[in-house]
């Protein structure tokens, strides 16, 4: 009976184990659906000019974004910003961002 006890306890832990596992290995890190919603509902800035501003430490291409951009703040779509972003420096890593150096940043109309 002790026997049976400690294998079905193994079989248990195996079972959930291997459950955990598939689950986590099927996780999807987007979902499509709200993001899109929410993208038709946002307007879209399709105009801006290019500011050149050095990085100083501890600023990111966001903090800077928004800094730029207070007035249309609510209006932006982060995903957008990075995407502009990386149109006006093709070359360059936006979450990588040295400090001391000049980079382009989108500043919309």
């Amino acid at each position: 009976m002790y026997i049976l006890k400690k294998l079905a306890i193994w079989l248990l832990i195996i079972l959930m184990l291997s459950i955990t596992y598939k689950d986590i290995s099927n996780i999807s890190i987007t979902n499509d659906g709200p993001q899109l919603k929410q993208q038709k509902e946002q307007p879209i800035f399709s105009s801006y000019h290019v500011i050149t501003k050095k990085v100083q430490a501890g600023e990111t291409v966001l903090s800077i974004m928004e800094e730029i951009n207070q007035s249309k703040l609510n209006h932006l779509n982060i995903e957008k910003i990075i995407q502009d972003f990386q149109t006006v420096n093709p070359h360059t890593d936006p979450f990588r961002l040295e400090v001391g150096k000049y980079y382009y940043f989108p500043a919309y109309e």
